[in-house]
C-alpha cells in the first residue's frame, strides 16, 4: 500500500504539470463606452475562442491550455460581435500556469501585461528587438535564443513561419540549443518531426514510402512501381488547376509510358470525398494508377511529401531515389529524356 501511495505522488506533480491552468484579470479604468474583450489562441486542432464580459472596465478569463503559448486579447468597441466592431485593438502575451495581470486605461494595446516567466520573456524580447513581431533581423532573433534557451519565446521564434522558411538551417540548429522542455513540449515535437521529413525529402535520397489504396479499393504503395521513372501527381477533384493540368501529364503519360515511366495521380481528396475523387477520374479520362490515403493534407502522404498546396509533383528515379518536386511540362519531358537514355 505505501509503494503505491509513493508511485501515486510521483505520478500526481506530472499530471499537474501536464496542463497550465491560467487566469487573466484585466483593468481598463477609463474604458467608455460598449466595447466586448475576446480571447483567441491556437491548439494543435484548432482556434479557440472566449469573450469576457467587461464591468466597469474589467474582466477575467480562465481555462487550460497543454503548455505555455502566445495568446491574442482583442478589445472590439462599440459592439457586441467582433466582426461589427467599430474598432478593434489587441495585445499579444502568454497564456501560461497562473495569474496574469492586465492593467491599462482605455487601451488594450497599450495596457502592461504582467505575470509569469512567459511573460517577462517576451517583455525582454520586445524591449531587445522593439517589437513583439516574429519577422525581425535574424542575428537579433539568434542571440536572444542562444540567450534565453529555456524561454517559449525562444521557441516561438524559431518556429516562425517566416524564420522557418527563409534561415530553416539555422532554425534547426538554433532548436537544438534548446532546453528539453522545449524540445520535448507538444510544438517542439511537432517540429522535430517536420524538420525530420523535410530532410528525408532530399534529392538523391531515397524517396518515402507511402500507401494507399486505388479508386476500387485495393492496396496499392509507391514501391510497386520500383523499376519505374514515377511522377507522383498531388491532385484533388476540387483543385481547378490540378485537372487543368491534366491533359500535359495525359502527353507526357503516352509519350513516355513504353520506356519505364508512369504517372501514379495521388489524390488530397478525404474519405467523405471519395465519390468527388472518383467522378473525376472518370471525366477527366484519367488511365495512370491512382492512389488515396483518405485523410487529404491531414494524412502521412501529404506529411511525407509536404504537400501544403496544389497541385504538386515529385519525381522518383528507377532506383526510387527521389530526384525533386514540381516536374512537369518542358521540365519534365528534359528530365525524362536524360533519364530514359541512360
Amino acid at each position: 500500500m505505501k509503494k503505491a501511495f509513493l508511485l501515486f505522488a510521483a505520478i500526481v506533480p506530472a499530471l499537474c504539470f501536464a496542463q497550465q491552468q491560467f487566469t487573466i484579470k484585466g483593468s481598463l479604468s477609463k474604458l467608455k463606452g460598449a466595447a466586448t474583450v475576446y480571447l483567441m489562441y491556437q491548439t494543435p486542432t484548432s482556434t479557440v475562442f472566449d469573450t469576457a464580459k467587461l464591468v466597469n472596465g474589467n474582466f477575467v478569463l480562465k481555462g487550460n491550455v497543454k503548455d505555455p503559448r502566445k495568446g491574442m486579447l482583442i478589445l472590439a468597441r462599440g459592439t457586441k460581435t467582433l466582426s461589427d466592431a467599430t474598432t478593434v485593438e489587441m495585445k499579444e502575451f502568454y497564456l501560461e500556469n497562473g495569474l496574469v495581470t492586465l492593467k491599462g486605461t482605455d487601451s488594450i494595446g497599450k495596457a502592461t501585461i504582467t505575470g509569469g516567466k512567459a511573460n517577462t520573456d517576451l517583455r525582454k524580447w520586445a524591449a531587445m528587438s522593439g517589437t513583439n513581431a516574429d519577422d525581425v533581423d535574424i542575428k537579433v532573433a539568434e542571440t536572444f535564443i542562444r540567450n534565453n534557451p529555456a524561454s517559449w519565446t525562444s521557441l516561438d521564434l524559431v518556429l516562425a513561419p517566416v524564420r522557418m522558411q527563409k534561415d530553416g538551417e539555422l532554425m534547426e540548429k538554433l532548436f537544438e540549443t534548446l532546453s528539453p522542455e522545449l524540445r520535448n513540449s507538444e510544438r517542439g515535437l511537432a517540429y522535430a518531426e517536420k524538420c525530420r521529413l523535410k530532410n528525408a525529402l532530399k534529392p538523391g535520397l531515397p524517396a518515402p514510402e507511402i500507401t494507399g489504396f486505388t479508386q476500387d479499393g485495393k492496396p496499392i504503395k509507391l514501391s510497386d512501381f520500383r523499376g519505374k521513372i514515377v511522377l507522383l501527381d498531388f491532385w484533388a477533384s476540387w483543385c481547378k488547376p490540378c485537372r487543368e493540368v491534366g491533359p500535359k501529364l495525359e502527353e507526357a503519360f503516352e509519350k513516355y509510358k513504353d520506356k519505364g515511366f508512369v504517372v501514379l495521380g495521388v489524390t488530397m481528396n478525404t474519405e467523405k470525398e471519395k465519390a468527388a475523387w472518383i467522378k473525376a477520374i472518370g471525366e477527366d479520362h484519367i488511365t495512370w494508377p491512382q492512389m488515396a490515403d483518405g485523410k487529404g493534407f491531414q494524412g502521412e502522404i501529404a506529411k511525407t511529401y509536404q504537400i501544403s498546396i496544389l497541385p504538386q509533383s515529385a519525381l522518383i528515379d528507377k532506383d526510387g531515389t527521389y530526384l525533386g518536386i514540381g516536374m512537369v511540362g518542358e521540365k519534365l519531358y528534359e528530365w525524362l529524356d536524360k533519364l530514359l537514355a541512360r
